[in-house]
């Protein structure tokens, strides 16, 4: 009877801890409203967008700036020698494949390296992510860890996961960090302003969108054509469409856009 008292306390222990540890980990996934209530943390993956369906303007400014917060990063990619065989020397550029032209990193060693490599095997630096440079990502400060390595491939790496010595194939910090360029998207704000430039290539015309809680200007549509007139008097959930080109003064900017709902 003392055994099998001892032998259920003991049960009920395990699944009070084991319930702790469940309720643990689904708070990593979740966050609370400002009244308490549970709710699902969405990360935004550029891969994965529907063009059509508003994302609001802050979530999208944090998304497309987030890999301005990475500061350091371990690449494992093919050396772009001239020759077969060749050395890192001070500068190595790095490829997805031994065949390919399109250089994707280029990475400024913090001392010269003269081993003998080949480029029909990989070289995994580790750097500090210094700007991008026409389409071209620049590290700084590299230093070699090894060479013939792999790396697990994802299909997108989420800036805020991103661990200094974990190794990551190059093509996917690359596609990665360029996730946001060139993708179509809609999105919605307040309507902050119109400003018109004029120029020798011809008129922009740019609206501001800022987010609906803070009022924190988040993002610059340049417009197809003249944005509609009510949006001076209907300003709030503007939600407009158009193509992400890069960052300008701390926003993202947008090009070829057009206001959906009004």
């Amino acid at each position: 009877m003392k055994s099998s008292v001892i032998l259920s306390f003991t049960f009920m222990l395990i699944f009070i801890f084991a319930s702790c540890g469940d309720k643990e980990k689904n708070n990593d996934e979740t966050t609370n409203d400002k009244n308490g209530v549970e709710q699902e943390v969405k990360k935004l993956n550029p891969m994965k967008i529907n063009p059509d369906e508003p994302i609001p303007v802050l979530e999208l400014k944090n998304a497309f700036l987030a890999w301005t917060k990475v500061k350091e990063i371990t690449v494992v990619g093919f050396p772009n020698f001239f020759w077969d065989d060749g050395t890192i020397g001070n500068r190595v550029e790095l490829l997805n494949s031994p065949n390919s032209d399109k250089i994707l990193v280029e990475c400024n060693m913090k001392t010269p390296n003269e081993e003998k490599l080949t480029k029909q095997n990989t070289v995994t630096i580790h750097g500090t992510i210094d700007r991008d440079f026409f389409g071209k990502i620049i590290l700084k400060d590299c230093e070699y860890i090894g060479n013939n390595e792999s790396a697990k491939r994802v299909d997108y790496i989420f800036a805020e996961e991103v661990k200094p010595d974990t190794k990551y194939f190059v093509e996917d910090f690359y596609n990665s960090f360029y996730g946001w360029i060139d993708k179509t998207v809609s999105v919605v704000g307040n309507y902050w302003g119109t400003t018109t430039s004029t120029t020798d290539y011809g008129v922009t015309i740019r609206i501001d969108l800022t987010d609906r809680t803070s009022g924190e200007k988040c993002v610059g549509c340049n417009m197809k054509g003249e944005p509609p007139a009510s949006l001076s008097t209907s300003r709030e959930d503007v939600i407009v469409k158009g193509i992400i080109k890069g960052e300008v003064f701390g926003n993202v900017s947008m090009e070829e856009c057009v206001v959906v709902n009004r």
